[in-house]
């Protein structure tokens, strides 16, 4: 008992819900400029990876907004202002993770405007090797459609880890991966443990749409988002402040 009341002291004392709500809310508002910009990008493909995902997504309320959301996006113009400002929109995430850095590394940044530069050139990066990672997924999975699952599996994966790797050297500033190893296993295996639960609680409230509106999906994505940025942020101390979070967590009071 007197664990999860250390775990729980950490929390509060290192602000950490507070951090991750705001993670969180940029996630979804930065991220749809992001995922927005993909959209576009995704046209320009031979191959429909959403039609590959969708397939192996179960009818509900998941599958109708993304593809209402893709479908959507599809068939609306696109202006030269609306790319740019986007851009713009979706480089602001890596501003915010600079934010955390502040935070978990007690460190003071430099936020100039050449940083903004440099955030909008790593977006722009980052859409390329996402869209590259999907591409060739897509591919792969036309090709080799009797192991098509584990594909989609080892992208999905694949993104996650990327992003994983992609914030923790934002954090503690470096490229080495044994020195953020420990900090992103942890993240992993909490990503994979919340999800299950929460896959267990969707199947035994499959109902909820026909209760409470699609708008109970968003509401359910939006704390489901949170969660997981506990999660992220958990794992970006473990990796600044390895032994003090074990001696905090572990230490008998």
């Amino acid at each position: 008992m007197w664990i999860f009341k250390n775990i729980y002291h950490f929390l509060m004392d290192k602000k950490i819900p507070t951090v991750s709500g705001s993670l969180a809310f940029f996630f979804l508002f930065n991220g749809g400029s992001f995922l927005f910009l993909y959209i576009i990008l995704a046209n320009f493909s031979p191959y429909s990876f959403l039609n590959l995902l969708l397939n192996r997504i179960e009818e509900g309320p998941l599958k109708e907004f993304i593809a209402y959301l893709f479908q959507y996006q599809n068939a609306l113009p696109y202006s030269v202002f609306l790319i740019i400002s986007s851009i713009y929109s979706a480089s602001g995430l890596y501003y915010h993770w600079l934010h955390v850095a502040e935070l978990v590394g007690d460190v003071r940044l430099n936020l100039s405007l050449s940083k903004r530069w440099i955030a909008v050139i790593l977006t722009l990066i980052f859409l390329l090797v996402l869209y590259l990672i999907t591409f060739i997924s897509a591919f792969l999975m036309i090709h080799f459609y009797e192991i098509s699952f584990w594909i989609l599996v080892m992208t999905m994966l694949l993104i996650f880890l990327l992003l994983l790797y992609a914030s923790h050297i934002l954090i503690v500033r470096t490229f080495h991966i044994q020195k953020i190893v420990k900090g992103m296993l942890f993240t992993l295996v909490y990503f994979v443990v919340f999800s299950a639960g929460f896959l267990v609680y969707l199947s035994i409230f499959s109902n909820f749409k026909v209760i409470y509106g699609i708008l109970s999906f968003i509401v359910i994505l939006m704390f489901y988002i949170y969660v997981l940025c506990i999660g992220m942020v958990l794992g970006l101390y473990i990796n600044c402040k390895n032994l003090e979070v074990w001696k905090t967590i572990f230490q008998k009071q």
